[in-house]
């Protein structure tokens, strides 16, 4: 679940009824909320790369929100709110968990420009966060 600005949670239980399962499941959800940092103008800085177990993810910064890959994967970082990015999933098995624990791996290591600013000691203003930057661009 995810209400599209950053804030994004999953739950999972079990039950003998579907209804029991999903209420459940809920109250699950909105326990595990998870807040990702993000920015209006640039919602993914830099390039991110994850694996768990045998999904690797891999997240690109582009102009725009590239959906072409795995469906669900692209729902879920639409419901997260990371607007501007290309993605690639590289997954031998087809365990869903793996791919939920390795989505949550890499959008928790989002950043925004200001603390990648911050953080290098450069003036935000003077770059273009559409392109991964490299270290000639930032000094």
């Amino acid at each position: 679940m995810g209400n599209g600005n950053g804030i994004i949670s999953y739950g999972k239980s079990r039950d003998l009824t579907p209804e029991g399962s999903m209420s459940k499941a809920i109250i699950d959800c909105k326990k595990n909320l998870i807040a990702i940092p993000l920015d209006d103008t640039c919602t993914l800085p830099r390039e991110i790369n994850s694996r768990f177990q045998d999904y690797h993810v891999y997240l690109r910064p582009v102009a725009g929100f590239n959906s072409w890959g795995h469906p669900v994967f692209s729902a879920m970082l639409a419901l997260s709110g990371i607007k501007h990015v290309g993605f690639s999933t590289v997954h031998t098995g087809k365990n869903n968990y793996t791919m939920l624990h390795s989505f949550f791996k890499a959008v928790t290591q989002n950043t925004t420009p200001q603390d990648m600013a911050e953080k290098e000691g450069f003036k935000v203003y003077r770059h273009r966060f559409i392109r991964p930057l490299t270290l000639k661009e930032t000094h």
